[in-house]
């Protein structure tokens, strides 16, 4: 609802703030319906508000312009994250996570990632990213050996990002057929 308030009703103060100004103009040439100085002056407060209303909403409208991870939820993080999937290499030295971003309420966005790093690096979602999908709910991380990370991932997935070898580690990529509901 906000979103649509703050779309439409610059529009909508825009609107206005033409049409007083055009009023002014016809009244001020016809001098039929202003007369007094002072209604004349109430008339140009009146103008100067809504002008200053337009700019006020149209810089918040402006400003709400941000890709998704610039979205603010109400704790003031970004986003939500969860974890899904944590898999280390046999040789406990890489760490395979699987994860969920999600944020913008109602018409919120959700992205799936895989992380991959050493294990005593700390986690962050933004980097040491060699996966990333949409539109499903489940990827399986299994190791085949200490250097070769097995994805499996239904075929339904959009892909957005796929990397094949990443700091040693090989990573394949198997497309398993989505399940049927």
């Amino acid at each position: 609802m906000f979103e649509l308030i703050t779309y439409f009703l610059p529009v909508l103060i825009l609107t206005v703030f033409v049409f007083v100004q055009q009023k002014i103009k016809k009244n001020t040439q016809n001098e039929e319906l202003i007369t007094k100085s002072e209604d004349k002056k109430k008339v140009k407060n009146l103008f100067f508000i809504l002008f200053l209303i337009f700019i006020s909403i149209a810089f918040v409208t402006i400003s709400s312009f941000h890709s998704y991870s610039d979205y603010l939820d109400s704790d003031n993080t970004r986003f939500d994250l969860k974890i899904l999937q944590s898999c280390s290499s046999p040789d406990q030295k890489t760490v395979a996570t699987f994860y969920e971003l999600s944020g913008g309420g109602a018409a919120g966005w959700v992205l799936l990632r895989v992380n991959l790093r050493a294990v005593e690096a700390p986690f962050s979602e933004d980097e040491n990213i060699v996966f990333e999908l949409r539109h499903v709910r489940h990827v399986n991380l299994s190791w085949e050996n200490d250097k070769d990370l097995k994805i499996e991932y239904p075929e339904s997935a959009e892909i957005d990002k796929m990397i094949e070898m990443f700091k040693g580690t090989k990573i394949v990529y198997e497309k398993i057929k989505s399940r049927q509901k």
